[in-house]
């Protein structure tokens, strides 16, 4: 499986960088880093041939040349029949934010229920992960206080079911707060967060329905 970063510097793609990537394993926290070779106009690769399809595996692709804001790309691979986890990515000014204590809530959207709440777990480099017992026929939405400020200071996301077809497919988790997203199993669809501030992941109207949802939720106990 081939992990793309893609880096650019005043709004131009970059070309000649050394970037390394980070990949760590959800289960356990553990991490491996790498470099990454450049194969076009601002994309960087690592051939991840030693991935477990068990595992849930985030990443983050680092170019320490570049300026903060800059300086990052980060995905996420989920493992091929099984969820045990959301994940979400907390950074602050560009730099990846580190020793923060996440709250997060996890609502079941499909039946209108909160699942579940509680601290997250730290994996590193920015990374943040909550367990629950997935129920792959549900639509679910998890919103998060990173205690940060001003449009640092949640994270939230939606997790859809797989697609009911002929083909088995994985769901998609984005994080609708900045340009992050991520993408099911490796697929290169939606799957990576762009070094530079100059593109940005549009939000889609349903991710601002369920927003509206999880909100009122919150204030009324009702959706």
């Amino acid at each position: 499986m081939l992990l793309t970063g893609v880096f650019t510097e005043n709004g131009s793609y970059k070309t000649g960088l050394t970037p390394t990537i980070k990949i760590y394993d959800a289960d356990d926290n553990s991490m491996n880093q790498a470099s990454m070779i450049e194969y076009g106009t601002g994309f960087y690769n690592y051939d991840f041939t030693s991935r477990d399809v068990k595992q849930t595996n985030p990443f983050i692709c680092d170019s320490p040349t570049l300026s903060l804001s800059e300086r990052y790309a980060v995905g996420l691979v989920e493992p091929d029949y099984k969820r045990d986890y959301c994940i979400a990515y907390v950074s602050e000014l560009g730099l990846p934010e580190t020793g923060l204590v996440v709250f997060l809530s996890l609502y079941n959207l499909t039946d209108s229920v909160l699942v579940s709440a509680g601290n997250m777990d730290e994996i590193g480099f920015g990374f943040y992960k909550y367990s629950f017992p997935w129920d792959r026929s549900k639509i679910y939405g998890f919103i998060g206080d990173t205690g940060l400020t001003a449009d640092e200071s949640w994270i939230y996301g939606l997790i859809e079911p797989p697609l009911a077809t002929g083909v088995i497919t994985y769901p998609m988790e984005r994080d609708v707060r900045r340009n992050v997203a991520y993408g099911p199993n490796g697929a290169r669809r939606g799957l990576l967060r762009p070094g530079g501030g100059s593109f940005n992941m549009p939000k889609k109207p349903d991710d601002e329905e369920v927003m509206k949802l999880i909100k009122t939720f919150m204030e009324t106990g009702l959706l």
